[in-house]
């Protein structure tokens, strides 16, 4: 019996994708409101009224909005490492041969590869 070996390969891949999911965070934001009143009054004028003078008062208003800024960011990192190792394996099979029995009279059995290896005694054909 002869045992030999064979490679039975196979393969490994890494596939890296990109899938997406959402988030929710909660940002605090403040809006400032300028709210024009009128009131009716009946008072003396002083000279701190500044009557009939053209005059504009302003106000700004100031509303936040969220603003969303993103940055890629490694967050793990894959490495792939191949390794070998040596190993023994008893195989167990069984093995043929053919059995000759030579027809003399004293019927010794010979097998194949002993025939083959001696040609001067051949079995006699029917």
């Amino acid at each position: 019996m002869n045992a030999s070996w064979r490679v039975n390969s196979g393969s490994v891949r890494v596939r890296a994708y990109t899938v997406e999911h959402p988030v929710r965070e909660d940002v605090s934001l403040r809006d400032e409101n300028v709210e024009i009143e009128r009131r009716g009054v009946d008072r003396p004028l002083t000279d701190a009224d500044r009557a009939f003078q053209d005059r504009t008062i302003s106000a700004e208003e100031h509303h936040e909005e969220a603003v969303v800024s993103k940055e890629a960011r490694i967050v793990e990192e894959v490495g792939i490492r191949k390794t070998a190792s040596d190993r023994t394996e008893t195989i167990d099979d069984s093995v043929r041969k053919k059995e000759v029995e030579d027809t003399r009279g004293d019927r010794q059995t010979r097998s194949q590869n002993d025939i083959s290896q001696s040609q001067s005694h051949k079995a006699p054909r029917d």
